[in-house]
């Protein structure tokens, strides 16, 4: 039966949440953040609980007690009546904002802005290689927390081209055109790809697809900006072929990468899933935390700890062995005691604890309504920022951390709230290496000598 209570909860939260999005669009806009990320809170959280009850399938191949479910259905009940409740706030927070024209961007300024974060990419794919071709790719894979441990850069570097490339795709197949071209948007989507594959190495799924998406969001939302509604019609048409493409790769990407771990790539047996789309499934599975949250007697809430960790996060390990870790690693504790020991472990590997289960590790029962809020704002601040981008590069970064507060729901706040900053980091050095250029031009023409006549 609890299958069925999954599915219609889900349906009453979903069928809530749109009427008061239908309610107050007008006064939100097109661009209605906070009612996707309530849509898809409600997939992962309850849906996906019931395909895999259905199927009898367990990410961390538990099985949990009808107690523990029970409990789940009643806090994640909790947690999304909050989402839905003060979901009318959002419209006020982020209010429809003229929007700021596209101002076009000089070829000349992709060349030299992202020159130098192309050599650092460089680099840190030779390093990342070095790294692979010393200890063998099976090896890195199931190590890969212990090898890049005080070199998060490696990630990061290689990571910045791919935002450069995305949104010179943007201006240059999308923007640029008077007419969306199927041609056009295949070419943007082959060229992003090509930049992402070194994420390959890093055994990541979701970077290698990052630009991708990124170019799905921004041109979606710019095309709502204006009255290009064909332009728009015919977006979602290749957007539901790529995003089915990329659902499918994402899928047997990571089973390829668990038979490398297990050392048995060779002789993968491809009909052994034991769940339609089992990669993927894994990867939004992460609810399962909760329920073995609820069938430990007593597991010490962390009081905040996992979620303001970031704030030390900037700082390389190796300048910090101490510092704070996400929920991640102490989830995989949980699940398996002392499994996570940067010093003295082996194998290490985390595991994305999720939103409603890190609310809870924090928070206990609380965390149902103070999680709610805290993504409220932080949703609201995005999509004022998205509002009044101004360039291409703003839009596509702006689109990178829409995307990234989504995956807030399957991830960890630690590691999510990273790669935001580091977004905003990199938009704001491109932003200062810009001014620094103009003033430099303005300072040597001011300089010329006058003709006299």
């Amino acid at each position: 039966m609890i299958p069925t209570y999954q599915i219609l909860l889900g349906v009453i939260f979903i069928i809530s949440s749109w009427i008061i999005h239908r309610a107050f669009k007008k006064k939100g806009g097109f661009f209605d953040l906070y009612f996707l990320f309530n849509a898809l809170t409600i997939f992962s959280c309850l849906v996906i609980p019931a395909i895999n009850e259905i199927y009898e399938f367990s990410r961390n191949s538990v099985t949990s007690s009808d107690r523990a479910k029970i409990l789940y259905l009643i806090f994640i009940s909790t947690y999304l009546s909050i989402a839905i409740l003060i979901q009318p706030f959002y419209y006020y927070i982020a209010p429809p904002h003229k929007n700021s024209p596209i101002l076009k961007t000089k070829t000349s300024f992709y060349l030299w802005a992202s020159t130098p974060f192309f050599v650092l990419a460089a680099l840190s794919t030779l390093e990342l290689i070095e790294k692979i071709q010393t200890h063998g790719y099976q090896a890195f894979l199931a190590n890969r927390i212990i090898f890049l441990s005080g070199n998060a850069q490696i990630g990061l570097f290689i990571f910045f081209p791919i935002l450069f490339i995305t949104a010179y795709c943007l201006e240059r197949f999308i923007l640029s055109k008077k007419t969306f071209s199927k041609a056009n948007f295949l070419i943007a989507t082959l060229v992003i790809a090509a930049t992402s594959l070194p994420m390959l190495l890093l055994g990541g799924r979701s970077n290698l697809f990052f630009g991708i998406l990124i170019l799905l969001a921004s041109s979606a939302f710019l095309y709502s900006r204006t009255d290009r509604k064909n332009d728009l019609h015919s977006l979602y048409k290749a957007s539901a072929i790529a995003l089915a493409i990329i659902i499918f790769a994402a899928n047997a990407l990571g089973a390829i990468r668990q038979e490398i771990m297990r050392g048995n790539f060779e002789n993968r047996d491809t009909e052994s899933q034991k769940i339609p789309l089992e990669g993927v499934i894994v990867a939004l599975s992460s609810y399962e935390n909760l329920y073995i949250i609820f069938d430990q007697k007593d597991i010490g809430y962390l009081y905040g700890k996992t979620i303001f960790s970031f704030i030390t996060g900037v700082i390389p390990r190796s300048f910090y062995p101490e510092k704070p870790v996400g929920s991640g690693p102490v989830m995989k504790n949980i699940i398996a005691p002392g499994s996570y020991d940067l010093i003295h472990g082996e194998n290490i590997t985390s595991v994305t604890t999720g939103l409603p289960t890190e609310s809870f590790l924090n928070f206990g029962w609380l965390g149902a309504i103070l999680m709610p809020i805290l993504m409220l704002i932080l949703i609201s601040l995005s999509t004022r920022f998205a509002q009044r981008a101004s360039t291409a590069l703003e839009v596509i970064a702006s689109g990178a951390i829409s995307l990234r507060i989504i995956s807030y729901i399957n991830g960890e706040f630690f590691g999510v709230s990273m790669h935001i900053i580091t977004i905003l980091l990199f938009l704001f050095t491109v932003k200062a290496f810009s001014f620094i250029n103009k003033s430099l031009l303005q300072l040597h023409i001011g300089h010329k000598p006058h003709k006299i006549s």
